[in-house]
């Protein structure tokens, strides 16, 4: 545990939660984990077949066809709840981004985008 500059000292548990799930390896065999994954997936692409492992994942803006090896590069589990959260909250935002990075000119991957911006807010 550390302390953060300006963090009111009421949120230390909220604080040490969020480090919990950054340093929490995403784990298709946690169904929870899995369903989180899955809910974005199919609620983006329409497709009701998710495997753990495959082509699909690099339509969402995975680079491989593991997810794994991009939500625990860093930030873990905390990647994946970020971007449930804004499937979940936020959803038309998320699919217009999503439509957007299928554009040939724009052309992005939407997850890792997602991956970096948790980096960004968490880091340091």
């Amino acid at each position: 545990m550390y302390d953060v500059p300006g963090l009111d000292r009421k949120l230390g548990k909220n604080k040490d939660m969020f480090l919990f799930l950054k340093v929490t390896h995403f784990d298709f065999n946690n169904p929870t984990h899995h369903r989180m994954l899955r809910t974005v997936y199919t609620k983006l692409t329409r497709n009701k077949i998710c495997g753990s492992v495959g082509k699909h994942w690099e339509v969402l803006g995975f680079q491989h066809t593991d997810p794994r090896t991009d939500i625990n590069r860093s930030g873990g589990l905390l990647n994946v709840l970020h971007l449930f959260y804004f499937a979940c909250n936020h959803f038309e935002l998320l699919k217009s981004a999503y439509l957007l990075a299928q554009d040939d000119q724009q052309n992005f991957p939407v997850a890792c985008v997602s991956i970096n911006i948790t980096r960004m807010v968490i880091s340091d």
